[in-house]
């Protein structure tokens, strides 16, 4: 994933968001080949997460919201003294 640097980071649409109705898009933190990535707040309990997204441009494609899915149930078994819960 290609990480936005400091000073190129540009303007987002879907900062201030709320998106599954509880996590406010704050700040965008960088973007690959099918994912966008933010640092939101759960708005409820005022914790700060990273919300990955699909694409914009990739929303029509079905197959992909499998694969993230995937992507995170893998993530969330992963439990390791140097990864935050």
């Amino acid at each position: 994933m290609a990480h936005q640097s400091g000073t190129a980071k540009k303007k987002d649409a879907f900062i201030g968001r709320v998106v599954a109705g509880r996590y406010r898009l704050e700040e965008l933190l960088g973007e690959g080949g099918m994912g966008v990535v933010y640092r939101a707040r759960h708005v409820l309990i005022d914790r700060v997460v990273a919300i990955k997204l699909i694409r914009p441009d990739l929303r029509s494609e079905t197959h992909l919201r499998a694969w993230m899915l995937r992507e995170a149930r893998a993530a969330n078994r992963v439990d390791h003294a140097h990864i935050v819960d």
